[in-house]
């Protein structure tokens, strides 16, 4: 793989998986309004993530591509796979119960300043 490749990879999953998620925060703590989130929202953040990963995980075989070793059963097998979907079902439900209680909490706060 010729360097610039490399770079951009590195840059890539960078902007990806790191400073996108530390700007999502960053907009939430700071310009959002608090107190507004639901329930429903954290399914409404779990419908595109479950499409990513059924799509991915249907045809990762026919197109010879799986963006994550835990989405490719060719390689770890059908139950792995399914493992650790349930593992990042559970982690991300979790922080999505986390998130709703920390903006509810936030949310009585400022409105008692108000």
């Amino acid at each position: 793989m010729p360097e610039a490749e490399i770079v951009f990879s590195y840059y890539s999953n960078f902007v990806t998986h790191l400073l996108s998620m530390l700007l999502a925060l960053f907009n939430y703590f700071f310009f959002e309004k608090k107190g507004t989130f639901t329930y429903k929202h954290i399914l409404a953040g779990m419908a595109f993530p479950f499409l990513y990963w059924l799509v991915f995980v249907s045809i990762g075989g026919i197109i010879d591509y799986f963006p994550y070793f835990f989405m490719n059963p060719t390689e770890i097998g059908w139950i792995m796979t399914f493992v650790w979907f349930a593992i990042i079902l559970i982690v991300v439900t979790v922080l999505g119960f986390l998130l709703v209680l920390f903006d509810r909490i936030r949310g009585r706060k400022s409105g008692k300043k108000s």
